[in-house]
């Protein structure tokens, strides 16, 4: 069993930073509602942590804190295991599958 639980975890890190990976280059290309669902983990995350904002109502100029930088770096676990848990819970379905 644990040796599943080491595979599921290695498949959701190497999706995980696949998934980064596309989503910067999708970044790069101006696609950046397609980057938000390729790292849809930072996306949610981020969702969560308040900016401030340093301009006027009218014109806001947004600025990150130490707390966006937590969020990044938690999304790539949080990927990795919900990534993995997929992969575990499709492998147990295909192998029901007469």
């Amino acid at each position: 069993m644990s040796k599943q639980i080491f595979v599921a975890l290695f498949v959701g890190l190497v999706a995980s930073f696949a998934l980064l990976g596309l989503s910067v280059y999708s970044d790069e290309l101006e696609l950046g509602i397609l980057a938000k669902i390729f790292d849809w983990p930072n996306t949610l995350l981020q969702s969560f942590v308040p900016l401030n904002n340093l301009g006027t109502p009218e014109h806001p100029i947004l600025e990150g804190s130490p707390l966006n930088d937590l969020a990044f770096q938690v999304s790539v676990p949080f990927g990795a295991v919900v990534y993995g848990a997929i992969f575990l819970l499709v492998r147990k379905f295909l192998r029901r599958a007469p």
